[in-house]
Parts: structure tokens; C-alpha cells; sequence
């Protein structure tokens, strides 16, 4: 009888290929436009940082005057300030002194497991950044939608926008959570993020007394407290091209005040169907009341498609006699070119609110770091011995903001008819 691989399984090995394969989605495209792109950044110093804004003219003191008539009444020019504060971002990892043994080569594992989680937690970071860059400052994930005293709890509202759809987007298992009031000043309670149920569901690992319309942050119990993350996040650019619906005061400035009308962003409600015509007419009203052309469109990527389709039913073909094999798409479709509308280039982000374009011009947006991301490392070592076990920590952090130097210079569409795949999440 000849040997077969089942007889001879015993001594045949079981080859290991070296190397990790990434399967999560590390794209990061709206951090990767301010931190990377033209955004002007400066170095961050002291306590806060203040914007001078020259905020209106001398209305009074100028006039056309009849010979021998009375002069225009002297007035002055207006300037006020914008205040803005620092955000702080830490991530922590900790490792036991036998995992680093058994990992630190080739030979044991696939990856150092240092490595896996330094690599792994600046990787985190950077999502959690682009995240709250696409929102609005809060620093919520979701809003619950329908208060139980209960460890299972349903959601909506994704980032705090408006929506129903995939309102889990931004809450992953594993997720140390808190529930607050509206206000964000009442904790109701914290939990770990045991798994998530589509459409809208969380189950946790702890009952939480909740209301309709609580808000859930990222939390921790660290210093033996409940505290959440509620308020505490960089301005996001939801925040930056508003006036009153996510941020009504900003930096210190009420944009609801008609003194301080001229920081206000153009915004375009319940636009519906997106056509030409309601994208030009945001365009040209922020250049109305700016001077400034929109220079960057940011939008989900399915807010992106309706634009692409603007273009389908006008598209043409070189005439030859030769077969083609014609492209259905476009080269923005893989994401090799940005679509344009006047020559403007749509940015897509994975993180984005649905049904929403947000117009800004590159030269008004800026970036302060303090701390563009570091190991600390004070004491000259990254690795910081635990008390209490044979095992390591290490703190990444990262201390930034964001803003805008000219709010009507900025453009936000809202309610854009706009098809998402529902139970998917960015990660």
C-alpha cells in the first residue's frame, strides 16, 4: 500500500509565511488633507491661542458730501477675537515581560508584540483623529434613541448628525463607553462595548440607565472614576463651516449674533437631489460674502457617487471604426483622481457625515500642533515598568487643534439624497 499525506501527517510541518496582513481600514483622508496638505499650520505655545479678526467696517465715516456740506460722521473699523484652546489625545498600551520573550523573533512569531501594539496604537491614533476632525468638536458617537435601564441599548444619530443610517459607524466591541445626559455634565453610567447588533444596537457589559436622546463618548474609569471624553475633542470641520446648528459658539465668538454674522458659513439645507445648480449656488455665495472661491470639496463617499453621476449622462467617446471596449467608470471611481465640479476636487473620507459636502478654501484653514505625536519618553525610556507585575507600558500622545480664520469663506451642504450600504462601519 502506498503512503499517503494521512499517514504521513504526523511528520509533515505546518509552513508559517512570515509577516502580519493588515485587515483593517487605516485611511485616514481628511486628517491626511490638513496635516499633509496646504494647510497652514503653526506651533503651538502658552495656555491658548488668539486669532485677531478684523469683523466689520467703518460703516459711519465715509459718504459722498455736497459742497460746503457736512462731513460723514467719523466711525471706526471692528475686530474681535477667536480663543482657541488645546485638545489632548493619549493612547496606552501594556505588555507582559513573557510576550516580549516569546515574540522577539522570527523564529517565535509572525510579529514582535511590541511592535504589533506600538505600530498598532499610533495607527489608532490617527483614526480616532480623523474621526473627530469629520465631526464637530463633541466628541459624541452616537445618541441614544431610546432610553432602558438595561445592558442593551439602541442608538442613532452617528457622530451626533442627524440619521438613522448605520448609526454604529464610529463604536466598535471592546469599546470602553459612556452615557451621558445631553448637556454631557451627568455621566449615566460606563460600560465595555461587548459586541454590536444591526442596525442599532449595543450590548454592553454593564446595565446603564439611560434617557432618549443621552449621548455616548468614549470613557474610562482610570483614575477610579467614570469620566467620558464629552467635549474634549479638537474642532471638527462640521463645527468650523456652521452657524448654528453643531457649533453656535466657536473659539469664543456666538455666531448667532448678528455683530458676529460675518463668521457664519453658507449653509444649504435639505438639499435633496444634488444638481449643478444648488452646488454652484452654495459656490457662489460663500464668494459673495468672502471674496474667497472654494478651492477643496470633503464628502462621504457616497455623497461623492451623486457627484460622479452629474457627469454620466453627458460623457462621450472618441468616434473610431476599430471595436472598443468602453470604460463604465471613472478614474475617481478607484480612487486614482478626484472628481471635480469646476475644476474643484471632491476629497472622499470614510468617516465624513452622510448626505453631506462641506466647501472649504485650503489657504483659511489651520492646523495647531503642540505635539504632532510622541512615545513619552521624559525620563528617557518609552517602556514604563508596572508595580505590580513583570509586564510594560507604553503612552503615546498627541496635543492639537483646528481652525478656521475665515467662517464665510465655508460652504456646508446638508441633506444630500445619497445611498449608503446600511450595517457597514468604518472601523
Amino acid at each position: 500500500m502506498a503512503l499517503d499525506t494521512t499517514a504521513f501527517s504526523a511528520s509533515l510541518k505546518n509552513v508559517y509565511i512570515d509577516g502580519i496582513r493588515e485587515q483593517i481600514n487605516q485611511n485616514t483622508n481628511l486628517l491626511d488633507f490638513f496635516t499633509e496638505g496646504d494647510v497652514k499650520q503653526y506651533e503651538w505655545m502658552g495656555k491658548a491661542l488668539i486669532l485677531d479678526l478684523h469683523s466689520s467696517r467703518n460703516a459711519s465715516g465715509v459718504k459722498y458730501v455736497g459742497e460746503n456740506k457736512g462731513l460723514p460722521t467719523a466711525g471706526n473699523q471692528g475686530t474681535t477675537n477667536l480663543t482657541i484652546p488645546m485638545s489632548f489625545l493619549e493612547g496606552r498600551i501594556q505588555f507582559s515581560a513573557q510576550v516580549m520573550k516569546a515574540s522577539r523573533s522570527s523564529k517565535g512569531a509572525f510579529i514582535s508584540a511590541q511592535n504589533l501594539e506600538q505600530k498598532g496604537l499610533v495607527n489608532d491614533v490617527s483614526r480616532q483623529r480623523n474621526r473627530a476632525l469629520a465631526g464637530f468638536g463633541q466628541e459624541t458617537l452616537a445618541v441614544i434613541s431610546a432610553g432602558a435601564a438595561s445592558a442593551t441599548q439602541t442608538v442613532k444619530n452617528p457622530g451626533g448628525v442627524a440619521g438613522t443610517i448605520n448609526p454604529l459607524r464610529y463604536i466598535l466591541p471592546g469599546m470602553i463607553i459612556v452615557i451621558t445626559d445631553p448637556t454631557g455634565v451627568t455621566i449615566r453610567g460606563l460600560a465595555t462595548v461587548n459586541s454590536v447588533t444591526q442596525p442599532n444596537t449595543l450590548n454592553l457589559s454593564a446595565s446603564i440607565t439611560s434617557t432618549t436622546n443621552d449621548l455616548v463618548s468614549i470613557g474610562t474609569n482610570s483614575n477610579g472614576s467614570n469620566e467620558g471624553s464629552f467635549g474634549l475633542a479638537p474642532m471638527g470641520i462640521l463645527g468650523l463651516a456652521d452657524v448654528t446648528t453643531y457649533v453656535t459658539t466657536i473659539f469664543g465668538l456666538d455666531r448667532s449674533q448678528a455683530a458676529n454674522a460675518f463668521f457664519g458659513s453658507t449653509i444649504m439645507s435639505s438639499v435633496g437631489n444634488l444638481t449643478p445648480d444648488v452646488l454652484q449656488r452654495g459656490t457662489d455665495n460663500a464668494w459673495e460674502l468672502s471674496g474667497e472661491v472654494i478651492d477643496q470639496y470633503v464628502a462621504h463617499v457616497s455623497v461623492r457617487r451623486e457627484v460622479i453621476k452629474l457627469t454620466e449622462a453627458d460623457r462621450r467617446y472618441a468616434a473610431s471604426s476599430a471595436p472598443q471596449n468602453f470604460d463604465a467608470g471613472s478614474q475617481a471611481g478607484n480612487f486614482k483622481k478626484d472628481i471635480t465640479f469646476n475644476g474643484t476636487p471632491f476629497r472622499a473620507d470614510k468617516d465624513f457625515a452622510y448626505g453631506t459636502i462641506v466647501g472649504v478654501v485650503k489657504s483659511h484653514l489651520l492646523w495647531f500642533p503642540e505635539t504632532k505625536g510622541e512615545w513619552v519618553d521624559e525620563d528617557g525610556n518609552v517602556l514604563f515598568r508596572l508595580s505590580n507585575s513583570d509586564a510594560f507600558e507604553a503612552r503615546y500622545r498627541l496635543f492639537e487643534n483646528y481652525a478656521c480664520d475665515r467662517g464665510d469663506a465655508l460652504v456646508r451642504f446638508d441633506g444630500v439624497t445619497a445611498v449608503v450600504s446600511s450595517g457597514t462601519y468604518s472601523g
